[in-house]
């Protein structure tokens, strides 16, 4: 068997002539000590660089240690595959723990291993810890091992979720728009059961506290400021909504005239606080539906934090605005979807890509509203709920992965949300 320890910066084309010839399914990437560290052979190149902003012996070290302490009896040799389920400020790999049979191992333990910086993985560790309970929580990996090296890089190992989509790839695949309701359902319903119904009735100021949208008024400003120069400052804009030409709000100056001194006394429970479509993973064999990535958790959040994040997760990176290819055509697609949402009367959804992004939303807002006039007897839910999609909506104007095209729409789609809350428009729920 043809072994080449992978040097850090390797490159990939060079190795690639002889793992064909030498049939190899693996190449070594740290033999010194045990345990000896396999890097699967066609992302290699892939896995490497994604340690290399973490380092080579830090990352060594961190699996060593939690070889030693948790792995050690499932075998000598360590087998690394990526996950591309990828995560903020971390890297995240399975781990085939086993013994060495030829040019592969002999598997009796797949794990989850998440590496970052010290300060976000601990985070992600402390949250878990004081949140969740995994003997009740059956939606959330359970965790294994934590480790650290000198409080600059830690690991989090988990328990492997076999093979698994995320709710994002689900839905850019083109998946059945029941599959996505089904996990819409599955996760919320459990967070629901064991989260949102132990909510406590306190004082916050929802703006500032809540959504953080006052503080972020300059942020908002300088981004719109980049995209529609000649819109930003504008203490109102004209839009046509269905047959109507309506003046609207602009999103900053309604911010800016926003007093948020006076306290909304609201409901504030455990939330996960980072909802969005990469985050819910989908067991492609038995459809168990489960959360990942807990450094944003809370036990004081809005109630409603976890629902707007998706929704607008979906609005601005996932719901396919431009399938037309017409852009006049998309623009109008979009803003008819965010005004029928606000309960502006313009036609229902009708193109596939409209009416899976208004099945899920629908799922959610109906579900919040029954949170709140159900379980709490209160039917004040509905500014509560726009004001966490504005803080959404204008968060995606300064993402720096968003198109530009995109950024105008949510700027639109902000003001839109503005004059609903000034005006208490009706949110729809079917």
């Amino acid at each position: 068997m043809w072994r080449r320890g992978i040097r850090w910066g390797f490159d990939r084309e060079k190795l690639s002539p002889i793992a064909k010839e030498a049939n190899m399914k693996m190449v070594l990437f740290e033999d010194t000590s045990n345990p000896s560290i396999y890097l699967d052979i066609n992302q290699a190149q892939l896995i490497i660089s994604a340690l290399h902003k973490i380092g080579r012996s830090e990352s060594i070290n961190l699996m060593r240690n939690i070889h030693q302490n948790e792995l050690k009896n499932y075998g000598e040799s360590i087998l690394l595959k990526f996950v591309n389920q990828g995560f903020s400020n971390t890297v995240v790999l399975r781990l085939h723990t086993g013994n060495q049979r030829g040019d592969s191992i002999k598997t009796n333990m797949k794990s989850i291993i998440k590496i970052g910086r010290f300060d976000d993985v601990n985070l992600e560790h402390k949250n878990y810890k004081e949140n969740l309970d995994p003997t009740t929580s059956s939606y959330v990996p359970r965790m294994i091992y934590f480790s650290e090296i000198l409080k600059r890089w830690a690991a989090i190992l988990y328990e492997d979720l076999g093979e698994i989509d995320t709710f994002q790839e689900i839905y850019i695949n083109g998946e059945s728009e029941e599959l996505l309701l089904e996990s819409i359902k599955n996760i919320f319903g459990k967070m629901e059961e064991n989260w949102y119904k132990n909510a406590t009735l306190e004082s916050t100021n929802l703006y500032s506290d809540q959504f953080n949208l006052i503080q972020s008024v300059a942020k908002y400003q300088n981004a719109i400021k980049s995209i529609i120069p000649d819109e930003f400052n504008k203490e109102n804009i004209e839009l046509r909504i269905g047959e109507e030409k309506i003046r609207l709000k602009n999103p900053i100056h309604f911010l800016l005239n926003k007093q948020d001194s006076r306290k909304k006394i609201t409901h504030l429970s455990i939330v996960h606080g980072d909802c969005h479509g990469g985050n819910i993973v989908l067991n492609k064999n038995n459809k168990s539906v489960f959360l990942v990535d807990f450094a944003n958790m809370s036990n004081t959040g809005h109630i409603f934090k976890d629902y707007v994040k998706l929704e607008s997760n979906i609005l601005y990176r996932l719901y396919d605005y431009d399938k037309s290819k017409k852009l006049s055509k998309s623009l109008e697609h979009w803003l008819n979807l965010v005004a029928f949402s606000l309960g502006y009367k313009v036609p229902k959804p009708v193109r596939d890509e409209d009416r899976k992004a208004w099945a899920c939303i629908c799922e959610l807002r109906s579900r919040a509203r029954k949170m709140k006039i159900d379980y709490f007897s209160s039917d004040e839910w509905m500014d509560e709920y726009l004001v966490g999609v504005l803080h959404w909506t204008l968060s995606s104007i300064y993402w720096t992965d968003i198109f530009n095209s995109k950024k105008h729409l949510a700027f639109y789609s902000a003001a839109m949300i503005c004059h609903a809350i000034e005006n208490n428009y009706e949110i729809l729920s079917e």
